[in-house]
């Protein structure tokens, strides 16, 4: 028996600055999906955001999409391009079949404001200080990097963006939402969150006509599977909306170029282990090695003291392997910095061993094929 489809539909809208979206199984309903702008700008619910929402998690349970609306055109005929990647990226992953409405031709033209997504961290801060010049706005995500349950690290995230903007001279745009934990059963958010970020995109389209998301890479991100990528982002937008995937540098380039802006280096965090940046995991490790061999040190606040011997450098793919290889060539450059060669030749080392392990023993597609197959299975139990 095929399994129940997935259906996306919008509820009522009440409040301007606040969208929700009903999610479920065929007939049975799973629940409600929330989207409130804490800055007061109007969201439109728009079916494109239904479609974007629904395309990853549909591919990943192996389900066909039904969305309740009108689409646009060029994005609906593109749906079946976009999970063709997920399919061929993610083993397990499926193309689906689509229903919607084709929405009419618009007639409008877009609307002029450009905004990018910001969180603090490396990416996001090199694209807000690299497009600054064309930007009108800058969108932060509570409940997404910070749970909604944190209210503290809610409230810290709010607040940085309201200054970053106001400091910059653009508009703040803060949204909380519930969607990461809405499809936790059901779709993996590495995988999904680009989708996630350009249906989020759609529903402020009444006010941008662009928006921008960082980059996660380099040039090498282009062979790099991710839910947010060079080759997927843009397929996501329509005639009212234009989405940007936005700075392919490395990332000790990209810390290089904030350095020198002090309204980003002042927020500037990257730790995945604790709320403030621990100074030891490998992603703060990455940050505080570069800020070093660049002589930035004292130029962010957000790191504790440098300790020798602290903190670890971790490679997880051949991305990242990129850009440990450009920050070793970084290293080499500064002539006080070459004490760090040794532990990013180690760490360049491990992977490649690790590495030529998962292949020799055939697990590479292993975690991808585990995680889909227990969300397909969640699929089937939640909706009878």
């Amino acid at each position: 028996m095929p399994p129940q489809p997935l259906r996306l539909a919008f509820a009522p809208q009440t409040d301007p600055a606040e969208i929700r979206v009903r999610i479920a199984a065929g007939p049975h309903q799973l629940g409600t999906a929330r989207f409130t702008c804490r800055t007061g700008q109007r969201l439109t619910p728009t079916a494109d955001a239904l479609l974007c929402l629904g395309l990853y998690p549909a591919s990943e349970t192996g389900t066909a999409l039904e969305i309740d609306g009108a689409v646009d055109a060029g994005l609906l005929s593109r749906a079946a391009t976009i999970t063709g990647m997920f399919r061929d990226w993610w083993p397990g992953c499926r193309s689906v079949p689509v229903s919607a409405q084709r929405a009419a031709p618009r007639t409008a033209p877009p609307a002029d404001g450009t905004a990018a997504f910001y969180s603090g961290g490396i990416d996001s801060s090199f694209t807000l200080a690299d497009a600054l010049p064309r930007l009108t706005a800058i969108v932060t995500l509570l409940g997404v990097d910070v749970p909604l349950s944190d209210q503290e690290g809610c409230a810290r995230m709010e607040a940085m963006c309201r200054d970053v903007a106001a400091r910059l001279g653009i508009e703040a745009v803060v949204i909380e939402t519930d969607i990461r934990q809405k499809f936790h059963r059901h779709a993996s958010w590495i995988e999904f969150h680009g989708s996630a970020l350009a249906a989020i995109g759609h529903l402020l389209s009444g006010r941008i006509g662009r928006i921008l998301i960082a980059a996660s890479g380099d040039e090498k991100a282009w062979g790099a599977p991710w839910g947010s990528h060079p080759g997927l982002d843009p397929l996501f937008g329509s005639a009212a909306l234009t989405i940007e995937h936005h700075g392919l540098v490395a990332r000790v380039d990209k810390i290089a170029r904030i350095a020198p802006n002090d309204a980003l280096m002042h927020h500037l965090r990257v730790c995945n282990v604790a709320r403030h940046n621990c100074g030891v995991c490998d992603k703060c490790t990455f940050a505080m090695r570069a800020l070093a061999i660049l002589g930035a040190s004292g130029r962010a606040p957000t790191f504790p003291p440098a300790v020798p011997g602290q903190g670890r450098f971790k490679i997880t793919d051949d991305a990242f392997l990129s850009e440990m290889e450009k920050l070793r060539a970084r290293a080499e450059e500064a002539s006080d910095a070459t004490t760090f060669l040794p532990e990013i030749d180690r760490a360049i080392a491990v992977y490649r061993r690790k590495r030529l392990w998962r292949r020799g023993f055939g697990l590479e597609s292993l975690p991808a094929r585990l995680r889909v197959a227990k969300h397909r299975w969640r699929w089937h139990k939640d909706s009878p």
